[in-house]
């Protein structure tokens, strides 16, 4: 796939766009990962309608890019390409997601609810919701959905935000902790101690140097409880302010100041260690969420294959119905092809009875014409007697054949 190199590409030329009617809109740009080895579509034909408008991004034309807003209230109209995404976290309402058509931003939840949200120009591509990672998109066949497996939309995206803002205060934390940790330079120059942090923390840290300042404390109230001044008879403490005191104080301000700093530690440590194990339950809620899901959609996958088997059976039950109606349709037409044969024959022989019986009328009526002559010249009679004889026996030789071909079209239409 050849890249165009005059198509556009806001999402690199443009990286961090502006909104006029919602200035203080949260935008993030984000990358998508289009699989090259799809089963059912290859790389090409899944992003075939995105790179006819926008060019692919070098070197690796997998990657898909887009924007994630946040805001409160609606999208403004003035942000936003296809793929886009977008969540109304406005307080006191359920937060939306919502999504970047062709031409402008729509909710999905009003036209497909409980559906995959599809991404505008690549095939085989839903929108996904991740709670530590937040939207993206991804295969249809994805563990990922935008939409949640209990709850609701709001509780989804509440979820989200919520995970987010724990991470980000325990990263926030764990920075604090390490340039508390690392930063003891205040510390050496003060009491030239060079006491360092271990692995858990800073609270074994200011432990130690309490400890530090207790010993230091000590070494110098013994040292200057034993300044004395002789005198001829008696051994007697110096009268004025000891010289140990001011730096007694700064060193019980310090070990206030210490104290204080340890106690927030501690308290800093136990808040950690509750976040900690917080964290420990949501992520075997979020392994058994994981085991459910997985074992709802080997479920499901068992269910597809068992409605793909049926469905199959069903085909094929089909295409032997199919068969046998063509079949019973060729014999039907076969049929009537021999009933007009038939038809046609029984009117052929219909003509022929009548036109015998005519025949046999006319016949009847020379007879009748040559009885009257032979009683009216009885001559003419024993002239014509043989000859009679003979006509009747045609007539009769006639009459049997008319009758046994009645009595044959007779048989045959009975």
């Amino acid at each position: 796939m050849a890249a165009s190199k005059g198509l556009p590409m806001p999402w690199i030329d443009n990286p961090t766009p502006t909104s006029k009617i919602q200035p203080g809109i949260q935008v993030r740009l984000k990358t998508a990962k289009i699989p090259t080895d799809d089963p059912c579509l290859d790389f090409d034909t899944i992003t075939n309608e995105f790179f006819k408008i926008y060019r692919p991004f070098s070197p690796d034309n997998s990657i898909i890019h887009f924007f994630e807003f946040r805001g409160q209230g609606p999208p403004p109209s003035d942000v936003g390409y296809p793929g886009d995404v977008y969540f109304d976290l406005k307080p006191d309402q359920k937060h939306r997601l919502y999504r970047r058509n062709c031409q402008r931003w729509e909710y999905p939840a009003d036209t497909t609810p409980g559906q995959f949200i599809w991404h505008p120009y690549l095939a085989r591509t839903v929108l996904g919701v991740c709670p530590e990672r937040g939207a993206t998109w991804v295969p249809v066949d994805s563990e990922w959905s935008a939409v949640p497996a209990s709850g609701t939309e709001h509780d989804l995206i509440r979820n989200m935000v919520e995970r987010q803002r724990m991470s980000a205060m325990k990263r926030q934390i764990g920075d604090s902790e390490t340039r508390s940790a690392n930063d003891t330079s205040k510390r050496q120059r003060l009491y030239q101690s060079n006491i360092s942090g271990s692995s858990d923390g800073s609270q074994i840290t200011k432990t130690s140097q309490l400890a530090q300042y207790v010993a230091l404390l000590s070494d110098h109230i013994s040292r200057a409880t034993d300044v004395t001044v002789e005198t001829s008879q008696t051994q007697t403490r110096i009268a004025s302010e000891p010289a140990w005191e001011p730096h007694l104080r700064c060193l019980e301000l310090k070990m206030k100041e210490v104290l204080e700093s340890a106690t927030s530690a501690r308290s800093e440590r136990d808040r950690a260690v509750r976040e900690r194990d917080e964290l420990a339950r949501e992520r075997d809620e979020t392994a058994r969420e994981l085991n459910q899901a997985a074992r709802e959609r080997d479920r499901a996958t068992f269910e597809r294959g068992q409605v793909t088997r049926e469905r199959d059976s069903f085909d094929r039950q089909q295409t032997n119905t199919r068969r046998k109606y063509d079949a019973l349709e060729r014999m039907y037409a076969d049929l009537e092809c021999r009933f007009i044969k038939v038809e046609r024959e029984r009117d052929a022989a219909e003509s022929e009875r009548a036109e015998a019986e005519q025949q046999h009328d006319r016949t009847r009526a020379r007879l009748k014409d040559a009885r009257e002559q032979v009683i009216s010249s009885r001559k003419e009679n024993l002239r014509l007697s043989r000859l009679l004889a003979a006509k009747e026996a045609d007539c009769e030789a006639s009459e049997r054949k008319c009758s046994e071909f009645i009595d044959a079209i007779r048989g045959f239409t009975g």
